[in-house]
């Protein structure tokens, strides 16, 4: 009977330790939410979302533009040797 009591003494003891610990780990989480919220206001978010929609926007203008390069450099590239041979089968006949 001894050893049960002693046994239900050392559970509770091991349940207030740990609620002990939960407890620590709660007011730590609040703190460096603090420390989050006040290193990051809601303003200073926005305007990184601002640069960083003006980045995308530059981005997707730089992107096009290559594709542009490209898409002319691939049409330059089909009809040219399509052009010399027209003039090389009209200079021959």
């Amino acid at each position: 009977m001894e050893a049960d009591q002693g046994n239900k003494i050392k559970l509770a003891q091991r349940d207030q330790d740990s609620v002990g610990v939960m407890m620590g780990h709660e007011t730590r989480l609040g703190y460096i939410e603090g420390k989050l919220e006040s290193f990051a206001t809601k303003a200073d978010i926005k305007d990184l979302e601002g640069k960083i929609a003006l980045i995308e926007e530059r981005l997707q203008t730089k992107i096009k533009d290559e594709i542009n390069k490209q898409t002319k450099w691939i049409i330059v590239g089909i009809w040219v040797p399509f052009i010399l041979a027209v003039l090389g089968w009209l200079i021959t006949h």
